[in-house]
């Protein structure tokens, strides 16, 4: 019965004549005025120097990206306030965008009094004003490094927005901070987020820390073996690709490998793990023929663990674009690049340094060289290489970025 209302719903939203336009009108009248309207009442009260807000509006809960920060502020007496995605979902319903309508006020009522605001992607609400003065509006993005191009480095392209709506949106342009895992990446940051380097501080990413926990790295396995008890003592092979096509809400992954093969490949006491973008973890089906190789050698993992518990997990980890390679390089161990569409990837959405010389591991073009990079990949591991890559990429990243982000920014 729900999902017939909601269909109809959506159907009924279809047919509204003119209805780009309304939505251009709507938007319009909420960034140029509703919300500079209730930023500017709320503006009026003074500035409450323990209030803390974090935007998660993709999320249900505190994302990893805040957590730490999050979790330390909260210890120290700060007020933690948080953005949350509605937990009715995304689908176009009378619900959903009332509650979207609410969320973004909200967002705007906290932000006028909030001593320090945290992003950690794209957000709209956040362009309508401008931070008071002595209050910071800090971008933690959820990428480490500087691997594919993204934002301004993407406007006029499928992957980006058009030059008009940065513009007149000014898109990006009230950060007081943005953060980065290093000063050599300054540069790409600065042309993505069209800011003055000024701005940009190599203070480390706080979800990094756990990686020099040993600990904590150690206990991950362990979490891995209770949900799958059949990985015990077993090698670990993690396929962890990023999502395909122009735009999370169009997002697929490819099935690109030849399980099949791979599994009659690889021998009984190796297990090969699926970890896909959360966005597009629903999209990728096997056929009775493959289940059938795939049992109990692959498992998918995509709803089941964090990213965190995969990487800390696996021996050996498979990837193509996705700036997971920053975290798991901290653990120097060897990865495989499944780049089978290299070309097309980067000539649609492109790199901000040469894809082949800036990896720090084998490329595999389909399942034959992948299976040969699986059975060379302790050799073929080059530490050096590793070490230089996390030098460029992640000087800033030492255990230590959630205290030094708190006590120069937050404390400060």
């Amino acid at each position: 019965m729900k999902k017939t209302l909601i269909d109809l719903f959506n159907k009924l939203c279809r047919k509204i004549p003119g209805k780009r336009f309304l939505k251009t009108m709507f938007d319009n009248f909420q960034f140029f005025f509703l919300w500079r309207l209730v930023f500017n009442l709320y503006k009026l009260k003074k500035i409450d120097e323990k209030l803390l807000l974090f935007v998660a509006d993709s999320d249900t809960e505190v994302p990893v990206e805040y957590k730490s920060l999050f979790q330390k502020a909260e210890k120290e007496g700060y007020k933690c306030v948080c953005i949350f995605k509605f937990k009715s979902g995304n689908s176009v319903t009378a619900k959903n965008i009332i509650n979207k309508f609410k969320s973004d006020l909200k967002f705007q009522k906290y932000f006028a009094v909030a001593k320090t605001t945290f992003l950690r992607e794209y957000y709209l609400p956040a362009y309508a004003n401008k931070p008071r003065k002595n209050t910071n509006l800090v971008q933690l993005w959820h990428g480490c490094g500087a691997f594919k191009k993204f934002s301004y480095s993407t406007k006029d392209t499928d992957w980006g927005l058009e030059s008009a709506l940065f513009e007149k949106y000014r898109v990006h342009k009230n950060y007081t901070h943005i953060l980065v895992s290093s000063e050599h990446i300054i540069e790409q940051y600065s042309e993505a987020f069209s800011a003055d380097e000024k701005n940009i501080y190599p203070w480390g990413v706080p979800r990094t820390d756990v990686y020099f926990d040993h600990n904590f790295v150690k206990k991950q396995k362990d979490i891995l073996i209770e949900r799958f008890p059949t990985l015990s003592g077993r090698k670990i092979i993690l396929w962890a690709p990023t999502f395909r096509g122009n735009n999370l809400d169009k997002s697929y992954n490819d099935k690109a490998i030849d399980f099949i093969k791979l599994c009659s490949a690889i021998s009984d006491d190796t297990a090969f793990l699926i970890k896909l973008h959360p966005r597009a973890a629903k999209g990728l089906v096997f056929s009775a023929e493959e289940q059938e190789a795939m049992k109990n050698k692959v498992f998918n993992i995509s709803n089941d663990v964090s990213i965190e518990t995969a990487l800390c997990s696996a021996d050996i980890v498979i990837t193509d674009y996705s700036s997971l390679i920053f975290e798991y390089a901290l653990l120097s161990r060897p990865m495989i690049f499944f780049a089978y569409d290299l070309e097309k990837y980067n000539c649609e959405r492109s790199f901000y340094f040469d894809y082949e010389s800036f990896i720090p591991g084998k490329i595999a073009k389909n399942t034959d060289e992948l299976i040969d990079c699986i059975f060379n990949a302790e050799k073929d591991f080059n530490k050096e290489k590793n070490d230089a890559f996390l030098k460029k990429f992640m000087s800033a990243c030492d255990g230590k970025s959630t205290e030094r982000i708190f006590e120069r920014l937050i404390k400060n």
